[in-house]
């Protein structure tokens, strides 16, 4: 039996759009047996709903010790793994490090256009290119048709959230007066702040300013995600909207991602949530900065994207580097007016309604007939 190993580490919105990939992979070797290597919860957590792994270690490097990574890499190197793969992107020379410790024959990863010497992904023996013009969904799979030669079809997995959680997440609602009579719409405001990553957020007082006109205009209820560092930011956008916002102060991801499915519309920064919204079917508003919304699209997805189309944009690539802005001043982002989002909100919103008035229709008319 054919033993692949998995290191989908760099976040949870990464690990989500890798989910196809191991969706095809799974089909190509359906007696393999796959293991996936996490490094936060919450991707431990969408790996398990797509059902696709056999099993799933959630083991947190960033919080350990370097002889703690060590002890535990060289741990799987008893294993006597087959075929070790890194999920894209993994452009950084510790995740090369890894792979290669685990003393798989075959190792699978991307040959970066920036930086490959120096971090390092001349440890993986089978490589392809990076290929800027492809999305992240994609370069995943080609790292199965490295290994399979076949080219996989984009296969969505359904994140099928336990019926518990669901429970969980419509008695939060109820709690707080919100039922279905208004448009409940999600912000998530915040984001990584590692590696200067604050820089790729939309301004507080914009999305407070956004939460304003939909209250007005919509009459709309918001919920404020966000985990504990982003507490200051949730609390000034509630303060903000008033008594209309609701800030959803959880760690549970699968009740996040309950609270989520729940939303008529989600506004967000380019983060892991922005992507769970379109695994999960929800209309959603990107705001984009200096990083490319072509590389996270997801086939499917109810998305628009909101971004000023600067020449200098997208200035992001993915490395260990910290983001920075050759102007010095992130006006991809601190320039971007509310009226730019409020009107493809809006728009979407529209849509959504006729969409259901359609659909109601139609269904008198089968009535009838």
């Amino acid at each position: 039996m054919m033993r692949i190993l998995i290191f989908s580490l760099p976040g949870i919105g990464d690990t989500l759009l890798f989910l196809p990939a191991l969706r095809a992979l799974r089909k190509a070797n359906p007696d393999a047996h796959i293991t996936v290597v996490t490094m936060f919860e919450g991707s431990r957590s969408v790996v398990e709903l797509a059902g696709d792994a056999d099993e799933i270690i959630n083991f947190e490097f960033w919080r350990k010790h370097a002889w703690q990574s060590l002890r535990f890499v060289l741990g799987l190197r008893k294993w006597r793994v087959d075929v070790c793969i890194l999920a894209y992107p993994s452009n950084r020379p510790e995740y090369n490090v890894i792979a290669w410790l685990t003393g798989a024959k075959t190792r699978l990863g991307h040959r970066y256009n920036h930086l490959a010497y120096l971090c390092m992904n001349w440890l993986q023996n089978r490589l392809v290119q990076e290929d800027d013009s492809l999305t992240n969904i994609q370069e995943n799979l080609r790292l199965v048709h490295l290994l399979t030669g076949r080219n996989a079809v984009v296969e969505m997995p359904d994140l099928a959230i336990p019926d518990l959680e669901l429970h969980r997440a419509k008695a939060w609602l109820e709690e707080r007066g919100l039922g279905r009579a208004r448009p409940l719409i999600g912000f998530h405001p915040g984001g990584s702040t590692r590696k200067n990553h604050a820089n790729k957020r939309w301004t507080a007082e914009r999305f407070g300013e956004l939460g304003v006109e939909l209250l007005r205009e919509a009459g709309a209820r918001l919920l404020i995600f966000g985990g504990d560092k982003e507490c200051g930011v949730k609390q000034q956008i509630a303060k903000a909207v008033g008594e209309a916002g609701f800030t959803v102060e959880s760690d549970d991801f699968l009740l996040t991602a309950a609270l989520v499915a729940q939303c008529n519309h989600f506004v967000s920064n380019d983060t892991a949530l922005l992507h769970l919204a379109a695994f999960l079917g929800v209309p959603a508003t990107g705001v984009f900065g200096p990083t490319s919304p072509a590389w996270v699209r997801v086939p499917g997805a109810r998305r628009q994207e909101a971004m000023l189309d600067l020449p200098c944009q997208p200035c992001f690539y993915y490395s260990p580097r910290h983001l920075r802005c050759a102007q010095g001043d992130f006006r991809c982002l601190t320039e971007l007016p509310v009226s730019r989002i409020r009107n493809l909100v809006f728009a979407a919103l529209e849509s959504e309604r006729l969409s259901m008035v359609s659909e109601e229709y139609g269904k008198i008319g089968r009535a009838h007939v």
